[in-house]
């Protein structure tokens, strides 16, 4: 197209009247006007094929929120309902090697684990970690944030070598990305601390949760949540240890600030009453535990429902301290 009209330019160029000059400028003109409908065009299809990439994008979040949320209710068939969906748009459009499948790997992942199918979880949340691996590569956050929940997952399943050796993993990346103050590192510490403490390493827990703590009141202020779980989890810690004079002040302040942020009508600070309830429980003091652990299963009910593992825990914690107090 654009040899042919080179031609006729070249062609008009040579004669010198009126006419050929008109002609000439008519002929610019209408390139003007053929090179404007020719990049419309282009941005037009590159503009209907954005609004199709966030359709897309929009329709895979919708669902994977839906998923979440059956997460939270135990509503798992419905759960895994709209993450099939999610899965199928995902991989059709975009292609296993994309984020939106990714994503739909991930609560794959969480909707077995938290039905107690560990090895289905296992298959997902490895597959989820490739495809991070494969877009972003290793030194990348999300990555980590996948090692550290393998890791979590492993504790579970009782592997616990390979769940310390993912929990090291997530720790160096955090500390070369992100640095050893930063409250994602913290995280990462906690959670090695996590699998020590099931792992009955107490010495080696303790470290480990006091650094987090640490990192925490500095990074976010005494008054932030991430805070009180810090307090919580080392008094959790100090609690299995038997060093119950340690755990309950940090107990105490851990539920004061959750109430003061939250208010009652809060998971946090139902946890809270409920570890604290537990610390009473194990230092004899049932006349103190039975009114924590009440508060406790009723927050629970209503904010989490009967379902809820959390809630059937409560009602099992305050039928043993009913036990004790009637014995």
């Amino acid at each position: 197209m654009f040899v042919l009209k080179s031609c006729m330019v070249h062609k008009l160029c040579r004669g010198n009247t009126g006419k050929n000059f008109l002609d000439l400028v008519l002929i610019f003109k209408s390139m003007r006007w053929i090179l404007f409908l020719f990049h419309f065009c282009i941005l037009t299809q590159l503009l209907a094929q954005k609004m199709d990439s966030l359709a897309v994008e929009h329709a895979v979040d919708s669902l994977n929120t839906i998923s979440r949320k059956c997460i939270q209710t135990q509503e798992f068939d419905k759960g895994m309902e709209s993450n099939n969906r999610a899965m199928s748009i995902a991989l059709k459009n975009r292609g296993r090697l994309s984020s939106s499948y990714a994503s739909c790997c991930f609560f794959k992942a969480k909707l077995f684990l938290y039905q107690g199918m560990y090895d289905d979880a296992e298959h997902w949340q490895l597959e989820y970690n490739s495809i991070l691996a494969s877009l972003q590569g290793e030194e990348n956050e999300n990555y980590a944030w996948g090692l550290d929940d393998l890791g979590q997952l492993y504790e579970a399943m009782g592997k616990f070598d390979k769940s310390e050796k993912l929990h090291l993993k997530a720790i160096d990346i955090f500390k070369k990305i992100k640095g050893v103050r930063h409250p994602d590192y913290a995280w990462t510490l906690n959670d090695l601390g996590k699998l020590y403490r099931t792992m009955g390493a107490y010495e080696k827990a303790e470290p480990l949760y006091i650094e987090a703590k640490n990192i925490w009141e500095n990074a976010l202020g005494k008054e932030h949540p991430d805070y009180a779980w810090s307090l919580n989890n080392l008094a959790n810690l100090y609690n299995f240890m038997g060093s119950y004079e340690k755990a309950e002040p940090l107990l105490e302040n851990a539920v004061s600030i959750w109430l003061k942020i939250y208010g009652e009508e809060n998971a946090a600070y139902a946890s809270g009453l409920n570890n604290l309830a537990a610390l009473y429980y194990n230092m004899g003091l049932y006349i103190r535990a039975e009114p924590l652990f009440k508060k406790s299963c009723e927050l629970r009910e209503k904010l989490l429902g009967k379902n809820n593992p959390d809630y059937a825990g409560s009602l099992n914690n305050l039928a043993g301290v009913y036990m004790k107090i009637d014995s």
